[in-house]
Parts: structure tokens; sequence; C-alpha cells
């Protein structure tokens, strides 16, 4: 594996002029907001994945006690 000292360039991502029109209120300025649709659909997808993570959880545990 290279140590940092070995590579001669390196890639910056220039910081973005627009952000997704979808996804961001404000997304031409220098401060855009994730819009309250997203931010709810994100946290959805975290209630559902924690709900199947819960049941996960107690099957496996039903499976170790009932072996």
């Amino acid at each position: 594996m290279k140590s940092f000292s070995q590579f001669k360039e390196s890639i910056i991502d220039i910081p973005r002029q627009v952000y997704a029109p979808g996804v961001f209120d404000n997304n031409d300025t220098e401060d855009p907001k994730i819009k309250i649709s997203v931010l709810n659909m994100i946290t959805a997808q975290f209630e559902e994945f924690e709900k199947d993570r819960k049941d996960r959880i107690a099957e496996k545990i039903i499976n170790w006690i009932t072996g």
C-alpha cells in the first residue's frame, strides 16, 4: 500500500454551485437546506430499519432459547 509521500497528485472535488433541486430548498445558494419531505423519507426508512432490526433480534433470541 502506498503512503501519502508516494502520491504525486490528488483529486480535489470542486464545490458544487447548484445542488439537486428535488432534494434541497435554496439549492443554488451557499446554504442549501434539505427539504422536509426528503427528511421525512429518511426518517421513515430509519424507523423501518429499526423495527426490522428489533424483529430479527427477537427472532434470534427465540431461536437461541428454543435451540
